[in-house]
């Protein structure tokens, strides 16, 4: 029985030693702690860094402007955690919309692993002490999906090849969608000027109208004509020479160079 039981204790071993290898390359999926997740995290609902009561912290910051994402468009979501004396950390990010449902997706770099619409760490990615931080790159949805909430897990691990003294910190994040269609458009769909050079007329060539403020400056920068958004731009009071047409709708900006004649 001795022997037996020695047996037990080495293959109990070998397991722990086994996951925790494999999770120090990424999360095994399903543990933010989010609605789609079930609310599930690595220290709950059997998660093998519990059973406790996951810490809340304040870790998410991205560069989504107040006015709301775009769809289509790319941000950055950084994660920052802070535990002392741990020295070992990794995490999983995933957006969800009203009804749990993941949108967007992430891109994989040389700390993250990325798989469509979850991100994690990778094991170049763990160490830190008392903190670690990630950026992630994250791409909007294509489609309208109204407001978002980002839910991410972070274990603090001492690194002591036990999952005994590990906390797991919880946080969530909301942003809107932009409420400027328009906006989602113009990033992908280029607009065009002509004819350039001019003489008096310019058209802007897009297919779809926009709350936008139309602004034309000269080669000092002087602003000589402010308007609102129309595709048919009257210039021909201006004199000849370099100018540019800026359009402006909430975060965007976008100025193209023309020549008036």
């Amino acid at each position: 029985m001795e022997v037996n039981r020695k047996k037990y204790i080495y293959i109990g071993c070998i397991l722990a030693t086994v996951v925790l290898m494999a999770n120090s390359g990424g999360s095994p999926g399903g543990k933010t702690g989010s609605p789609g997740d079930k609310n599930v995290s690595c220290a709950t609902n059997g998660g093998c860094h519990g059973p406790k009561t996951p810490e809340t912290q304040e870790m998410i910051s991205t560069t989504i402007p107040e006015s709301g994402y775009v769809l289509g468009a790319e941000y950055t979501v950084t994660i920052s955690a802070t535990q002392a004396s741990k020295s070992r950390f990794g995490f999983e990010l995933v957006a969800e919309d009203s009804t749990g449902v993941a949108k967007g997706t992430f891109v994989t770099n040389s700390e993250v692993n990325a798989s469509g619409n979850r991100a994690t760490h990778r094991f170049q990615g763990t160490g830190g002490v008392g903190e670690q931080s990630w950026d992630i790159v994250w791409k909007a949805p294509e489609t309208a999906s109204g407001d978002l909430t980002f839910y991410t897990a972070v274990l603090a691990a001492n690194n002591n090849g036990t999952t005994s003294g590990d906390e797991v910190l919880l946080d969530n994040f909301k942003v809107k969608q932009s409420a400027n269609v328009a906006v989602a458009g113009i990033l992908k769909e280029p607009i065009r000027i002509y004819p350039n050079p001019t003489v008096g007329v310019l058209y802007i060539d897009y297919s779809t109208e926009m709350d936008a403020v139309l602004s034309i400056t000269n080669s000092m920068g002087k602003v000589v004509q402010s308007q609102n958004f129309k595709k048919v731009v009257s210039v021909e009071h201006l004199p000849a020479g370099n100018y540019f047409i800026k359009l402006e709708i909430d975060d965007v900006v976008i100025v193209k160079a023309f020549i008036k004649r």
